[in-house]
């Protein structure tokens, strides 16, 4: 099971980068990558407590009897992250 919710915490973080290439904005970066772990961390549940991530995490995991299942889901998502990051131009 521990191994199932790490490779889905993998999977969602996957999603999360995928989203930022596809995603652009004129803005300037307001925070970098080693201040970004110390904020809040955003969420779609105002109401949620601090433990809703890990909750949500282990379930998710806990729906794979091998973790060979969520690396199944996980291969067509690291799959789009390195195309759409081999498709940007060099800055």
């Amino acid at each position: 099971m521990a191994r199932n919710c790490f490779d889905v915490a993998m999977h969602v973080g996957l999603q999360d980068m995928l989203l930022g290439p596809v995603s652009p904005t004129e803005s300037p970066a307001d925070t970098d990558a080693a201040s970004y772990w110390r904020h809040q961390i955003p969420t779609n549940d105002p109401e949620a407590d601090a433990f809703a991530g890990m909750r949500f995490v282990r379930l998710l995991g806990a729906a794979y009897r091998k973790p060979s299942g969520i690396v199944g889901h996980m291969r067509p998502t690291a799959s789009g992250v390195m195309r759409v990051v081999r498709s940007r131009p060099a800055e």
